[in-house]
């Protein structure tokens, strides 16, 4: 039987005066030799791509509207608060936050954060218990992974959990049903 190989095996007869034989590989280096994006350049990609949808949400209104800077610096304050709320002097919640900013429906600034939360996949301590929210992206994948462990499937049609049941696909009928 051929002995296991050990990564991290060294030999006691190395010459103790020899330089060590470990050595970091250079993979940005290498990248950049054929003409490939570093890991630098990909995460930095990935930050401009970020970056512009979130000036691409906050800017999605017509500017042709009379208070378009308005609704314009609403969304961006929205935008803020669910991503951080101690941005805000105090940290303070989302009704707080509107009767600070003097907005005579403070749904109008809940309605703006729950859309970023759901666009974005994001939430805050302060949105816990918010009605508007939606499912995050988190609270969604959570949720298939635990429908698929306990045998449930997702109907992409009605985005509803339905029980796959043995007996419904063998033709019988569940106990106190009368079959049709």
């Amino acid at each position: 039987m051929k002995p296991s190989f050990h990564e991290d095996y060294v030999s006691d007869k190395l010459d103790p005066l020899a330089t060590p034989m470990h050595e970091d590989f250079n993979w940005n280096e290498l990248y950049q030799r054929l003409g490939e994006p570093t890991d630098q350049q990909l995460q930095d990609e990935k930050i401009a791509e970020f970056i512009r949808k979130l000036f691409e949400w906050v800017t999605a209104i017509d500017l042709r509207k009379e208070n378009s800077q308005t609704l314009i610096g609403r969304r961006f304050i929205a935008l803020a608060w669910v991503f951080n709320p101690a941005l805000f002097e105090d940290s303070p919640s989302a009704s707080k936050l509107a009767e600070t900013l003097r907005i005579t429906r403070k749904a109008d600034l809940w309605k703006l954060t729950g859309e970023v939360t759901r666009h974005f996949g994001i939430t805050n301590r302060g949105q816990s218990h918010a009605w508007n929210r939606g499912v995050t992206r988190a609270e969604q994948c959570a949720k298939q992974a635990h429908d698929s462990v306990n045998g449930r499937a997702i109907d992409s049609h009605m985005a509803e959990p339905m029980a796959v049941k043995e007996s419904f696909m063998m033709g019988e009928p569940k106990q106190g049903h009368k079959q049709t």
